[in-house]
């Protein structure tokens, strides 16, 4: 899927930056490397659209959110994703200081980098754009069961270096630690409109990786 080059350009200058092609050619380029199977360009493009529907619901509840601030880190927060390797959100969120130093207003940059970070997901952000950052990235587990189990898959190509008992085990973590939570969202517009389907594809998963799932080896292969 194509990253849509206009929108960048038109959010840096409008944020203060110079016309950067250079940047949005890093970003792509990033997002674009073999290893990735889900953290790529379509899953940006599937968090702006995202970004698109929830901010005309917070407009018409009046809530103060610095919308662009939510819009760069959704186009940052992956952009660095190494595996195997650690701290992907924490040096992607650096990459975006290091490339908006001078460029962007400091109030700006730190709300970005502070959301990035947010998307580690370990505990819920106070800050209304981290909040919203954070929901959008986990709107994916929302959609129809298919499409949440697409993911999945995806996820688990990327993650090809560990054994299906070994990934089984840290995404089963990872989801349980999302269905122990009070909820998974944060804002008004995702609690109504994802949460009730996001816990049930949760659920969904979790039994399923405790069951000793044997993951097909090719994304092509028919799915559950």
């Amino acid at each position: 899927m194509i990253l849509d080059r206009e929108r960048f350009l038109d959010i840096w200058s409008r944020c203060g930056g110079e016309g950067e092609d250079s940047i949005f050619d890093e970003l792509e380029a990033h997002y674009l490397e073999p290893h990735r199977h889900y953290h790529t360009t379509a899953h940006i493009v599937f968090c702006l659209n995202e970004l698109d529907k929830a901010f005309a619901d917070i407009k018409l509840r009046g809530a103060e959110l610095q919308h662009d601030a939510v819009e760069l880190s959704l186009w940052f927060h992956d952009v660095i994703f190494e595996i195997p390797g650690a701290n992907n959100e924490q040096k992607s969120a650096q990459l975006f200081l290091e490339v908006s130093d001078d460029r962007l207003d400091n109030d700006l940059r730190n709300r970005v980098h502070d959301a990035i970070i947010a998307t580690t997901h370990k505990t819920s952000p106070d800050a209304l754009e981290s909040q919203l950052t954070v929901d959008i990235d986990l709107s994916g587990l929302a959609q129809s069961w298919s499409e949440f189990f697409a993911d999945s898959r995806q996820v688990r190509a990327e993650f090809s270096y560990l054994s299906d008992k070994e990934f089984n085990v840290g995404q089963g973590k990872f989801m349980k630690s999302l269905l122990d939570r009070a909820s998974i969202y944060s804002t008004e517009f995702f609690l109504g409109t994802h949460e009730a389907t996001a816990r049930k594809n949760v659920a969904r998963l979790i039994d399923k990786l405790e069951t000793g799932y044997i993951w097909p080896q090719s994304l092509s292969e028919a799915g559950p």
